[in-house]
């Protein structure tokens, strides 16, 4: 119904139009003209849109790899801290080693320090 309505009034702007000899654009032209705007709208949306998620997903994935930069950097010196963590502890292990040599007049573990360190030759005087 509304169709036909479109036709009917398509057609008597048609005859109006078309009365001079000069080419205008017709009822139907016009029609179709504001249908391909109308389409065009919507494709620049869509594409504006998916410029959008694009730009948004870049976003997202770079603000992953900061958030993945920060994390690495937190473990890294969490490691660090436990290896100064383990350091401390074999030092204190040592440390009461040697103390407990001294107190029994042994010095094992001292000599086996002194043996197990690189020579300096520059400060060799013999």
């Amino acid at each position: 119904m509304k169709k036909r309505k479109l036709d009917n009034i398509a057609k008597q702007v048609n005859k109006e139009v078309t009365k001079d000899s000069t080419p205008r654009l017709t009822f139907n032209d016009c029609l179709n003209q504001t249908k391909i705007n109308e389409q065009q709208k919507t494709i620049d949306n869509i594409q504006q849109n998916l410029y959008l998620m694009a730009k948004a997903s870049v976003d997202n994935k770079s603000e992953i790899n900061k958030t993945n930069d920060n994390l690495t950097k937190i473990v890294s010196g969490f490691e660090r801290l436990m290896d100064m963590i383990t350091q401390i502890k074999e030092n204190e292990k040592l440390t009461f080693a040697l103390f407990n040599e001294m107190k029994n007049g042994s010095f094992k573990v001292f000599e086996y320090l002194i043996k197990s360190s690189p020579r300096n030759t520059a400060l060799d005087f013999t």
